[in-house]
């Protein structure tokens, strides 16, 4: 027998009750979804007030710190240059008997010995006559023949750069010295080779000129495959990566590049034997 509420012909409450929940669910799940949006809508717009609230609280730190980063104009005038790397130096070295022993100010006659590099020569294809102007009066020796009695693994020129590839770009820049194959550039960062490799190549064969990071350079000097006692030219190459950040921007190659110039390059500066150029 048919239930109650059924017509005879099928169109009752038994033949329609599973559309009429359809129609239900799907207008419940409609509200619900519209919901979740007006959430994700809510939570965007929270976040974003969030964020905006953050920069201006972080605005005046950001300032600070961008007002210590390098910038061009820094390259120009040696004391710009000193008063650059003497903040660096006394901000980075860890020990305190380091920090006592350099003064607020750098004395550039006595302290640091920069070199002025003209503000339209700061490019790659400028860098060979750069260091021609370093090198000078014994450029030719220095760049381009290494003297016959001159001790292996001992650079006259050290170039600190920021990373593997832009010690590539720099060794590419330096092909005028090697027209005869007479000047030797040694490859010194780490995605090149392992370190004894490396070590092993120092002591094999006299060096012009040595290219690589801060750490890589840091570890050899320390292990004493890389001499600097022959040292003529420290040179910092103060490009911004893709991040706008140099060499002094990141902690650990800002650690390693201070340590480095402090045990292995300080005294030859305060000597009057080595320059210093932030290029």
């Amino acid at each position: 027998p048919a239930a109650a509420g059924d017509s005879a012909d099928g169109t009752g409450f038994a033949a329609t009750w599973g559309h009429d929940l359809g129609e239900a669910a799907a207008a419940k799940e409609a509200e619900e979804a519209e919901q979740r949006e007006r959430r994700r809508l809510k939570k965007k717009a929270n976040n974003k007030r969030l964020r905006e609230q953050l920069k201006k609280k972080l605005k005046p730190r950001m300032e600070a710190k961008e007002a210590k980063r390098l910038y061009p104009y820094h390259l120009r005038d040696p004391d710009e240059q000193a008063l650059y790397l003497w903040e660096m130096l006394r901000s980075t070295l860890p020990e305190r008997r380091v920090v006592d022993s350099l003064p607020e100010t750098p004395e550039l006659d006595g302290d640091l010995h920069l070199v002025e590099i003209p503000d339209y020569q700061h490019t790659l294809a400028h860098l060979p006559a750069v260091l021609e102007v370093a090198c000078a009066p014994e450029a030719d020796a220095r760049l381009r023949h290494a003297p016959a009695d001159h001790p292996l693994g001992h650079p006259f020129v050290l170039i600190v750069c920021l990373s593997a590839t832009r010690c590539c770009d720099v060794i590419r820049a330096l092909r005028p010295f090697n027209q005869r194959g007479m000047c030797f550039v040694q490859k010194l960062f780490a995605k090149h080779m392992p370190l004894e490799k490396q070590a092993a190549r120092l002591r094999a064969a006299p060096v012009c000129v040595a290219v690589g990071t801060a750490g890589r350079l840091l570890e050899l000097a320390n292990s004493g495959a890389l001499g600097l006692t022959h040292l003529h030219c420290l040179v910092v190459d103060v490009f911004r990566d893709q991040r706008t950040l140099n060499v002094f921007d990141y902690t650990a190659d800002r650690g390693a590049l201070c340590e480095l110039y402090w045990r292995h390059c300080h005294g030859r500066v305060l000597a009057r034997n080595a320059r210093v150029m932030l290029f």
